[in-house]
């Protein structure tokens, strides 16, 4: 449900956007999900917040500053995480 918070920037989440949502997550590989349970919880919930900060960008179409507004955080926050995530390659 974060990544239906990321994609409504703002706007009202309506009945159809939570039904969009869980239709979306049905169909999502299972695998990917299996691999996360296994792994340490920090390290599950860095993932986690890596896959929502890039899909916000996504969203956002590389604007970071629409990515921050979307995810609900400031934009410094954002580039923090960034600057870790290149770090951690």
């Amino acid at each position: 449900m974060n990544q239906l918070a990321v994609e409504a920037a703002g706007r009202p989440i309506t009945a159809q956007n939570v039904q969009d949502a869980l239709r979306k997550a049905a169909n999502h590989r299972s695998e990917d999900w299996r691999e996360w349970e296994t792994l340490p919880f920090h390290e599950s919930v860095a993932r986690w917040e890596r896959h929502l900060i890039e899909r916000a960008l996504d969203l956002a179409g590389g604007n970071k500053s629409d990515a921050a507004r979307r995810l609900g955080i400031q934009r410094r926050l954002l580039y923090e995480k960034l600057q870790q995530f290149s770090s951690a390659d």
